[in-house]
């Protein structure tokens, strides 16, 4: 029973590390390193993305062995990934926000764009194409503009949505 205890434990200090890892990342207080074996978790336990070498995984997403993590990226909890090769970017659906990143500008940066809208209730997947983005929530696809950038209060909001689409079974 001791050696169950002591490793459940241990297991979760390694949590809280590879966590403490990631938010240091790029603040420049920590060493701005983390862990092959907390990247491995991301890889192990990443959530869907269209891309094989893409991956997301709570508050930090690998691209081609780039590191996206720290304070700066607004991460929280990634629920889905998309990459659209001719824009070179890559949305990130984080909780009911989209947050729409450079592929070629890694670290601890902040987002290009935000899309928060009062429309995204509950999303479980996002789609970056050349000229929308569309996020897939319960029985319908909302589509915004690529270039959509809403970070307004609720109550001020005034965002543009291009279409909302029924889902169809198949």
């Amino acid at each position: 029973m001791k050696i169950l205890l002591i490793f459940l434990f241990s297991i979760n200090l390694y949590a809280q590390d590879c966590m403490r890892q990631v938010l240091e990342y790029g603040n420049g207080q920590g060493n701005d390193h983390i862990e092959k074996a907390c990247l491995d978790k991301v890889v192990e336990k990443s959530v869907t993305s269209n891309h094989e070498k893409l991956f997301g995984y709570k508050n930090i997403f690998l691209f081609k062995d780039q590191i996206y993590a720290g304070e700066y990226t607004k991460l929280q909890n990634i629920r889905s990934l998309s990459y659209n090769s001719k824009r070179e970017e890559v949305a990130v659906l984080d909780g009911d926000d989209i947050l729409v990143f450079s592929a070629t500008l890694p670290g601890n940066v902040a987002p290009l764009r935000e899309l928060k809208s009062s429309h995204i209730f509950n999303p479980y997947k996002v789609e970056l194409l050349e000229e929308e983005i569309k996020v897939y929530q319960q029985d319908e696809v909302l589509s915004f503009s690529v270039l959509a950038n809403i970070n307004e209060a609720k109550q001020r909001r005034k965002d543009q949505l291009l279409k909302r689409d029924l889902l169809r079974s198949k």
